[in-house]
């Protein structure tokens, strides 16, 4: 009972709770992370600084993702875990604005935010999951696409509050979602750490040693990384992008929202997993993502570049969810939320650190070399995650 102490009742109905969660935690990613390259173009940092500084949170990211989902697997139970990153990273946030003039002191409050705030959403996701295994009526893909609803309207929101009183809005927006995330978090269903409990507990280099053994789940990395180094491509140096073409901060997050809007169908698919879950159909999908770079490349302006989110959230909005079917069916399941941190930290981290290094210097040269990298890359990863049919056909 003392365990409980400063937390109400869980609601019977855990759709509710877990839509909340899962949308306004989306909306407190977007009011940061849609502005933050903005802001410190404002602030006059060149691309080649925010690449260096994308690139070392992204290094940082690589390295505590895995071991933010075996502590939950193993340790910390994942909603005690969330509530103390998200209040740590307060101060943080608070702080990006005032230590902006200083490259270092703003690196580091960066980097802490997307550690506390941007990488846990792998954490929600499998807590989300294993709920489901208790409670059959907790649709995922149904609390998920909330998540996009309200990534967009807090995107779009902020964009027009920064576009007329200036990009520092967006911080205090923030702070303000993560509150309400906290306090929609009261009501959602508790889970332990299955890797406690289990009988063999292996180690946190015991735990990668056993997920790498997986064949298809390495192929599926694999893949993920040049899928999602392309994605990045034009998600990091969006704002650069848009604004070459004479975009501005409304359209930045008008982008953002149309994304997020598209995003849902492709999300709700996932209600029918048996149906839809299937790689063949992942293939498509990766295929259809080639097609945003490959739109902003051909036709440079701000209509085209709008209209080539539709096809970004077509293709990614089927992997937010296919994602954890599909890990949840190839791995162990007591070490589930370790794969999808590694899932996750290949998105947050090793694709986002590759794209960062090199886009800034790319898009130094032109937005052309960048959006063609992009597409090369979208196409290599369906390539390479092919390579799980031929294990079947053997």
């Amino acid at each position: 009972m003392g365990k409980n102490l400063f937390f109400p009742r869980p609601a019977k109905n855990q759709n509710l709770p877990a839509a909340l969660v899962q949308g306004l935690y989306w909306a407190m990613i977007a009011a940061f992370f849609s502005f933050i390259n903005a802001f410190l173009l404002e602030s006059g940092y060149s691309d080649i600084q925010i690449g260096w500084i994308s690139t070392i949170i992204y290094l940082t990211s690589t390295f505590a993702g895995p071991l933010t989902g075996y502590l939950t697997d193993v340790f910390i139970p994942a909603r005690r875990f969330l509530f103390l990153c998200f209040l740590a990273s307060v101060p943080f946030v608070l702080l990006v604005p005032a230590v902006v003039s200083s490259f270092a002191a703003v690196t580091c409050c960066v980097v802490a935010v997307t550690v506390l705030q941007n990488l846990v959403c792998g954490v929600i996701d499998s807590w989300t999951m294993r709920i489901r295994e208790q409670d059959r009526s907790l649709s995922y893909p149904m609390t998920r696409s909330v998540g996009s609803l309200l990534f967009a309207v807090s995107a779009y929101g902020v964009g027009l509050l920064a576009a007329r009183f200036g990009y520092r809005i967006t911080f205090a927006a923030n702070i303000v979602f993560l509150v309400m995330t906290l306090a929609a978090m009261l009501f959602l269903r508790p889970v332990g750490c299955p890797g406690r409990d289990s009988r063999a507990k292996v180690g946190f280099a015991g735990a990668l040693r056993e997920l790498m053994h997986c064949r298809e789940y390495v192929i599926y990395i694999a893949s993920m990384i040049c899928y999602l180094f392309g994605l990045r491509l034009t998600l990091v140096f969006q704002p650069n992008l848009f604004f070459s073409v004479g975009g501005t901060a409304a359209d930045v997050g008008a982008a953002s929202a149309i994304a997020a809007v598209f995003e849902v169908p492709c999300i709700l698919m996932m209600t029918r997993a048996k149906r839809f879950a299937k790689p063949a159909i992942c293939l498509a999908a990766l295929l259809v993502g080639s097609v945003k770079p490959l739109l902003m490349l051909l036709v440079p302006s701000v209509g085209a570049y709008l209209g080539a989110q539709v096809f970004q959230a077509v293709s990614y909005g089927f992997q937010i969810a296919f994602s954890l079917y599909y890990i949840q069916h190839i791995t162990p399941p007591r070490l589930y939320a370790t794969a999808v941190m590694i899932y996750t930290t290949a998105n947050m981290g090793v694709a986002c650190m590759l794209a960062s290094l090199t886009g800034g210097y790319m898009f130094a040269v032109s937005s052309t070399l960048l959006l063609g990298v992009s597409t090369v890359f979208m196409l290599l990863s369906a390539a390479v995650f092919s390579l799980t049919f031929l294990k079947r056909a053997k």
